[in-house]
């Protein structure tokens, strides 16, 4: 990576000078330079003023007092080098994380806006992940260990930004203890920790891990629009198992490959459509589609690496693949007991996500990623976007 330079945010202001036409020439030049030097002190007591509010050193909230609302931040240069990962409601409700590794250790931001209000979260030394809730998306900057625990002394330094329709709203996280249920209202992610499965209640400011019963890890989870919260992970006995819950508390579960790794998961909206990656080695990929919730599986031997399917309610499922030894990743579709070419893809597209009626990912670029690429027409045509 290259070197680290700080994110920056530039604050400027234009003065219209008063008219001075009717003095004297040497009158007028000292009014000006006295004029000038007035205004130079409130623009620099207000980039002092704007600069607390992104680079906060004491005023952090403490973990035992509530989230409370911050003004809204509008920036005029948002410097960071890559894009990591965004979420996307619409083009006019997104979040997007950045960071800069132009210098060790990195350092990270985001933006997140809300229909053309656009906040941007303290720069610090935690990736930011954003995450769909609803029809809003939020900003989570959670300990970076591969374990969830209490004593992380980076609980301190974690942000939950939210964006809502009275503005910003910015708390620090804690820890919880690790349960096997959750509450309607709370969000279940594994995309905090690295595959920890980790239940976030957005009015407490809390993480706490997830505990499904038997499985020994998680590698993804979906939500389909009936409520029911899909598991895709490993038991001691099989490496690849679905669960399954409609209440946050009793859990269900099928075995799917007792040999071969979970790889990927996607259900569809009304949850009859199930599509269930397993990897088979380093180059090939397996892919187990259901049509009627899990009751009957036909498996369908991909012929090209495969990766982040997506379900539809029609039956049908696409998925990223990549021939060998092409640098080009394509789209396929699976129907019918195959998995057949549909069309090519923006270029360094590597991962698709589905939220709503967008089809959308991050296409990495060197030096580094700074644009999305979304369809909603199911991957037909897509559209370059700027998430900044």
């Amino acid at each position: 990576m290259s070197d680290l330079k700080d994110l920056a945010w530039s604050v400027q202001q234009q003065v219209e000078p008063p008219p001075f036409d009717q003095l004297q020439r040497r009158a007028v030049r000292r009014r000006h330079r006295k004029h000038l030097l007035v205004t130079a002190t409130v623009a620099a007591a207000t980039v002092a003023a704007v600069l607390s509010t992104l680079f906060p050193s004491e005023g952090r909230p403490t973990p035992d007092k509530p989230p409370v609302a911050t003004p809204s931040v509008q920036t005029s240069a948002f410097t960071a080098e890559a894009l990591n990962s965004a979420a996307l409601v619409s083009l006019t409700r997104w979040s997007a994380s950045w960071s800069d590794c132009r210098s060790r250790p990195c350092r990270y931001s985001a933006v997140i806006s809300r229909d053309g209000k656009r906040t941007v979260a303290p720069t610090g030394s935690l990736p930011y992940t954003p995450l769909r809730v609803g029809n809003e998306t939020i900003l989570v900057a959670a300990p970076m260990g591969p374990d969830v625990t209490s004593d992380d002394p980076s609980w301190s330094s974690s942000v939950l930004l939210r964006s809502t329709a009275r503005g910003p709203v910015q708390s620090v996280l804690r820890y919880a203890d690790a349960t096997s249920t959750y509450q309607a209202g709370e969000i279940v992610t594994n995309q905090l920790f690295g595959g920890r499965l980790v239940v976030l209640n957005l009015d407490e400011s809390t993480l706490r891990p997830l505990i499904v019963p038997d499985l020994t890890s998680v590698d993804t989870t979906a939500e389909d629009g009936t409520g029911r919260r899909w598991v895709l992970g490993d038991t001691a006995s099989s490496k690849s198992v679905l669960a399954w819950t409609d209440d946050g508390a009793t859990w269900h579960r099928q075995d799917l490959d007792a040999e071969h790794t979970a790889a990927a998961l996607a259900v569809s909206p009304d949850g009859r459509t199930i599509a269930a990656g397993v990897s088979t080695g380093s180059v090939t990929s397996t892919l187990m589609l259901s049509t009627d919730r899990g009751a009957h599986w036909t498996t369908m031997p991909a012929p090209v690496q495969a990766s982040s399917p997506i379900a539809f309610d029609d039956g049908t499922a696409v998925l990223l693949g990549q021939p060998l030894n092409d640098p080009t990743p394509s789209l396929y579709g699976a129907s019918g007991g195959r998995i057949t070419f549909l069309n090519g893809l923006p270029d360094r597209l590597q991962e698709l996500t589905r939220d709503g009626g967008l089809v959308y990912g991050v296409q990495i670029e060197y030096p580094g990623a700074t644009h999305v690429v979304y369809s909603t027409d199911h991957g037909h045509t897509w559209t370059r976007f700027t998430p900044r």
